[in-house]
């Protein structure tokens, strides 16, 4: 469904998060993604009113696609799921496009702003990916 990158496959995929085999749920947030390159709005548009257990298929598309100005993120900021995913789909984005944009979060919810920028220092440190052998 993501090959197709049809907008009419978004509720579909956003449906099958709730699927109770996690593979399924991965190949459908892969899709998403592949969709949301394409059609950014009619994604953002399901957020608010996605149950908790969809967001993070919703959040991850959002963040790989990376197709979004924080105004949009802003208007996704509903309740307190929603303000977690928010500051997952903007601190996992690169720092230096959204710097300009990130004062109007700061002004929103500080603590959303905190919670990204955390991530963004996190991200961009040299432990980032350091991994145990």
């Amino acid at each position: 469904m993501g090959e197709l990158r049809s907008k009419l496959a978004i509720e579909a995929l956003i449906k099958s998060f709730a699927s109770v085999e996690d593979r399924i749920r991965v190949e459908a947030c892969r899709a998403l993604g592949k969709v949301c390159e394409h059609f950014t709005p009619e994604v953002i548009e399901r957020f608010p009113e996605a149950p908790d257990r969809l967001r993070p298929g919703i959040a991850w598309a959002l963040s790989n696609a990376g197709e979004f100005e924080i105004d949009d993120m802003i208007d996704l900021l509903v309740d307190d799921d929603a303000r977690q995913w928010v500051a997952y789909v903007v601190g996992t984005q690169d720092k230096d496009e959204y710097i300009g944009e990130i004062e109007r979060l700061r002004e929103k919810d500080p603590e959303v702003y905190f919670a990204v920028t955390v991530l963004w220092k996190i991200m961009t440190s040299w432990i980032w990916n350091v991994e145990e052998y």
